[in-house]
Order: C-alpha cells, then structure tokens, then sequence
C-alpha cells in the first residue's frame, strides 16, 4: 500500500512540473547583473536606478553597481549586499547638483547645457579608463548589463563588454535619438518633438523646423563626444580597433524607457523598445509625527517641490513672491526649500529641506502640487491624481510639463522666471475652482494603474527574458541598423523615378519639338 502511494505521488509531481514547465520557463534567479546608473551627483535618475538594483536584488539576483569615488553609499538608501565598484575621478570635477548646472539649466540654452555636460562626461570617461576597472569586471562574466543611456561612459562598457547582453536606460521618457550615433528607432521628426525642446507632437511649420535643426546639431555633437571618446581609448589602449560609432545600433538587445502610454505622446517603437514608467511608483505610506501633525491641522495642503538641487534654482524675488501669494491662501503649504526663508513666508506655510513627496502626494487632503515637472513628480502626481501648478526649469521638464498641460490637462504652466504674483494666484484660483483639472487628474491616475501587467512584472520579465535567450537580437531590425539615409528615406528611389520622369519630359519635349519643326516646315511648303 504504501509502495501504490509513493508510485502516485511521484506521477502526480511529474505531472504537475510538466504542467508548470512553460511558467518555469520565465523564472531566472541568481543571474550576475551589473548596473551603471548616471552617479554624477544626487539626481533622481540615480535614485531610480538605485530603486531598479534593489527590485532586482528582491527578485534573487547578485547586483553590482559602477560609481564614482564620489559616490558615497553609505549616505544613500542602497541595499548593503549591493557590490559597488568605483573608480576615482578628481575632487574638483562638477557633479550635476553643483550651482554651474542649475545656473545653466535655468540661464543657459540647450547647446549650452550639452557643451558642458561633454565636458564633465570625459573627465568621468577618463577616470573609468584609468582605474582599469573595465577589466576587473570583463572577468567577472556578468549575465547582463544594464546602462543608463545619458552617460557617454556606457558605449565603453557597451563596446568591452562584447560578450555580455545590453539594456540600455533612459530615466527621462523614451529613446529618441536615430540619426547618427543612436539606436535607429524609427523617429518621424515631424510629429516626435525633441525632449529638450518642450514642443507637444502638434508641432507648425516653425516648431518643425527648430525639431529638425534641433535633433541635427544634437546628433552632430554626440559624433564629436564619441570621437573625443575614441582618443581617450587609443590613449589607455582599451579596445582601440572597436568603432563606437555604431556601438548603440548593433550592440545593444533591450531598451528600456521611464515612460507610459498615458503620458507619452503616440510614437512608432520597435518591439526591444519597452516601456517601464510607473516601476517606481508606490502606494503612499504613513505620514511621520512631524508631517502628520501638521497635515491633520489643515484646511487642505498645497505641496511644493522645485527639484533635488541643493542650491535655489530661481532667483529670491521669485521666492519672494511665491511666499506671498502662498501666504494669503487658505490651505496650509508644504514646501521642500533650501536657503534662506522669504521674508513673505506666512504662518501657513512649513519650510523644508526634505519632504516625503510620494506620502504627502497620496494624503487625502493634498490639493495641489507646485512642481519642476521632473520625470519622478510628474509620474507621481498623476499616479495620485493631483492637479499641478507648473514651474518647469530646463533640460526635459518643459516637454513633461506640455504633457501635464496639453495632452492630460491637468495642469497649468507658468514661466518660472518671469511669472508675476498676479500671474500665480489667478493660476492657483483656476485650479482650484475649476473642476475638469482635479477630474483630469483623477483620469490620469486611473490611466498610469491600468496596465495589461503590473510594471515590476514587465520589468523584471524583460531582464529575464534578456538572460534566458543571452541577448535580443531577433528583436532587432537588421535593415534599420544596416540602411543609410538615402535609403531609409527611400531618396534613392524618389531620385531614380525623377530622374526617369525627366529624361521621359525630355524625349516627350523633344519629340514635340521635332514635330513642331515639321509641321512648321509643311506649312511654309505650302506657303510658297
């Protein structure tokens, strides 16, 4: 008898492991994934990548994460059994929240900021290189690698790791660039506005024109930036005969964008492209003493929330008169500030240099959030439905900004340079009083938590799938990749039936001519 029931209970698992085997199929654990996130200061796409390594590390994954020497994770919120691995740069190279680059983020233009950020690239890059760090990690045999695509560093990744599959990263919203260097996704410069420009996909004749010149030059200056990369190498002499010209296009499986369907604007993607906006998105947790106290004591509460900069990023008379006007409402005002206090701050508003952003977003009584339109606030504002006042100032908050305003309209956009006092309480007054922005919002909220699979699923999925099969390469277009303008465009095909239609009005012109000359040469005959 018991012999029968250990023969059944052997077939039953058979079975059911077989049954199971296609699920089975998708699981991966204890994979070797190395991470590269963008550690130039404190940012929010480090941060995010920083969230990513831990989702990872919770799905049973061994992490690693490249930084510089002045990445300091003991003051970061990063699992301990995470591996850093560093590389020293010099103590006076700029990191991105240094005063020169909210001073060009809010003065300069978009040319100027990129120059700069060159600039601060390279010296990165060089550090890498010198540290040979590259070849400690080519030994290690990691089973993915995944990049944050802003930092030039990673095509020397992309290009020594050969041997290992690429994700590419890009926190800001989706890949765009197509033309020189990038990954030759397809991208219709008429209707996909360039990230910097802050243009929505219904772009005139002048709009298109400044898209154009703007995604061109853009192009060009990242030809210049792989050039300069090139020397560098030849300089340490790693990977010398490699082209990196070509490294996103042909080296690279998965792409992953911080962006979703209900905030992007519609656009062409080819199927290695994924979207992940919505990974870092949490449900609001309890408020702490301090914050909580102060939320229960009012009427309603009005968040504001200018960027992670640990200098003002705009100028005290603009402080000023956002005090003022906050002051003369109702509502009690959270506001996440550094520097010195407005002399205008009222009693209703709590100044802060830390505040918990997504908690306080997901409290009952928020009514409004005063934002930047960085990519992580505007993902949380409309993951908890909350109308938004606007202020974007530079780089990729503009183009998130239009997306708040014109495509979710659930927000209202002011010059944070220029607005007036008056300019800002009739917008609050709209926004309030106004009932479409806060339905707008709660639409919005409902579009980002409606997914066909939860967000960290598809993630974690891609990764996976990316291991499982040691890269993505059927996922890729060989012809995009290989095609050059004149053909992409179909130029050469338009030129060959122009120049058929030519030559076909210039017999037909010729023919009518000789026959004209005839005609005329009979009618003379006759004449005579």
């Amino acid at each position: 008898m018991l012999k029968t029931y250990s023969l059944a209970h052997k077939m039953e698992h058979t079975i059911l492991f077989f049954l199971a085997w296609p699920c089975l199929m998708h699981v991966v654990y204890g994979a070797n994934i190395l991470l590269y996130p963008f550690s130039q200061g404190v940012n929010s796409r480090l941060r995010n990548m920083e969230k990513m390594a831990d989702i990872l590390l919770t799905a049973g994954h061994n992490i690693s994460l490249i930084a510089s020497s002045k990445y300091h994770e003991d003051q970061r919120q990063i699992n301990p059994r995470i591996q850093v691995l560093k590389f020293d740069i010099p103590e006076d190279t700029y990191l991105g929240n240094d005063p020169i680059w909210a001073d060009i983020a809010v003065n300069g233009t978009v040319m100027d900021f990129l120059t700069q950020f060159s600039k601060v690239q390279l010296t990165f890059c060089e550090g890498l290189l010198k540290s040979r760090l590259l070849l400690r990690i080519k030994k290690s045999n990691y089973d993915v690698c995944i990049l944050d695509y802003i930092d030039y560093c990673t095509t020397l990744v992309i290009d020594y790791l050969d041997d290992v599959p690429i994700i590419l990263y890009t926190n800001e919203g989706s890949i765009y660039q197509s033309i020189i260097t990038g990954p030759r996704h397809p991208n219709p410069l008429s209707f996909v506005p360039d990230i910097f420009l802050g243009f929505t996909d219904t772009m005139d004749f002048s709009q298109r024109f400044v898209n154009l010149f703007t995604t061109v030059s853009i192009q060009i200056l990242s030809y210049f930036n792989i050039r300069n990369l090139m020397a560098l190498r030849d300089k340490y002499q790693i990977n010398t005969t490699v082209n990196a010209m070509y490294s996103v296009s042909e080296r690279v499986d998965m792409f992953f964008s911080n962006n979703h369907i209900a905030l992007d604007y519609p656009r062409p993607h080819m199927p290695n492209h994924i979207y992940i906006g919505g990974l870092y998105l949490e449900p609001a947790k309890s408020l702490n003493a301090k914050f909580q106290d102060i939320v229960d004591n009012s009427q309603g509460v009005i968040i504001i929330s200018l960027g992670s900069m640990d200098i003002p990023p705009l100028p005290m008379y603009q402080f000023e008169k956002m005090a003022e006007v906050f002051s003369n409402l109702p509502y009690t005002v959270i506001w996440k500030y550094k520097g010195i206090k407005p002399k205008s701050t009222g009693d209703n508003i709590y100044l802060s240099p830390w505040i918990p952003q997504n908690d306080l977003l997901g409290h009952s009584k928020t009514k409004l959030f005063v934002s930047h339109c960085g990519i992580s606030s505007t993902f949380e504002a409309m993951y908890h439905g909350i109308p938004v006042l606007a202020l974007p100032l530079g780089t990729d908050q503009p183009y998130h900004s239009k997306q708040l305003t014109i495509r979710a309209k659930m927000a209202i956009e002011l010059d944070a340079k220029s607005f007036t006092a008056v300019e800002l309480n009739d917008a609050i007054l709209k926004l309030f009083n106004d009932a479409s922005y806060a339905e707008n919002a709660q639409k919005m909220s409902g579009l980002i938590k409606d997914n066909p699979q939860n967000i960290r699923e598809t993630f974690l999925y891609w990764v996976n799938y990316t291991i499982r099969y040691k890269g993505a390469n059927h996922l890729k277009s060989k012809p995009l990749n290989d095609l050059n303008l004149l053909q992409y465009f179909c130029l050469d095909v338009i030129a060959l039936v122009i120049t058929i239609l030519g030559i076909a009005l210039l017999i037909t012109f010729w023919f009518c001519k000789l026959l004209l000359s005839k005609v005329r040469g009979n009618v003379k005959k006759k004449k005579e």
